[in-house]
């Protein structure tokens, strides 16, 4: 199959809500974090060598899919886009200082768990994977670090939005562009007639993150 598309936003830019809306317009399955919390025997071992050795096969993994936005993969929007040139890009953004709230909400807030505190083995594999890819990768910083967390937010942006031409890349601002028509234009889709998902609050993520620990 391979990926269709390729989301290049940051975790807490409305990725829940773009892969729902992705599936809904036939890009399913759309990858997310949330298969990584599905299927940890297969996807941390996979993403945990990404990290490791940069270079794997990703067909390993999205030849699956369709579709793949939020962390991990959207760390790897540039391997990807590569790897699948007839892809399409999305860049999900929204203002920094609402990003930075939601984040240091949510992802934050598990990372900063100490790893010799975390005794299922499982659990301690997907936190290591998740904090190694995004504090020492993403970040390259203290993920508590703000000032520097945003400005290699900025960076993540201008690198994509300049990486890649106008046809192939649509940045969609969620605050502004909450909705359909951006995203159906850029696919050349038709709109549903159905409203946009919108999905996963800050109170949704502590509800499933609360959900996952009583596994």
């Amino acid at each position: 199959m391979g990926l269709a598309v390729i989301g290049a936003g940051w975790g807490r830019t409305a990725t829940t809500s773009l892969r729902s809306a992705l599936e809904i317009l036939g890009f399913a399955p759309c990858h997310h974090m949330h298969d990584v919390l599905e299927n940890q025997d297969q996807q941390v071992p996979f993403f945990q060598a990404a990290v490791d050795h940069g270079q794997i096969e990703w067909d390993d993994l999205f030849s699956a899919y369709k579709a793949a936005v939020d962390w991990p993969a959207s760390h790897y929007w540039h391997e990807l886009s590569e790897y699948y040139p007839e892809s399409k890009v999305i860049l999900s953004v929204r203002d920094e200082e609402a990003w930075w709230n939601s984040f240091s909400r949510t992802i934050l807030v598990p990372m900063q768990v100490p790893l010799e505190e975390i005794d299922d083995p499982k659990r301690l594999s997907l936190s290591i994977m998740i904090n190694t890819l995004i504090a020492d990768r993403v970040f390259e910083c203290a993920p508590d670090d703000k000032d520097a967390v945003l400005a290699r937010y900025r960076a993540h942006i201008r690198n994509v939005q300049e990486s890649l031409p106008a046809e192939r890349l649509l940045t969609l601002t969620i605050e502004e562009d909450s909705g359909w028509k951006p995203l159906c234009q850029f696919l050349d889709y038709p709109i549903p007639d159905q409203p946009y998902p919108f999905l996963n609050t800050s109170k949704d993520f502590e509800e499933e993150k609360e959900e996952y620990r009583r596994r």
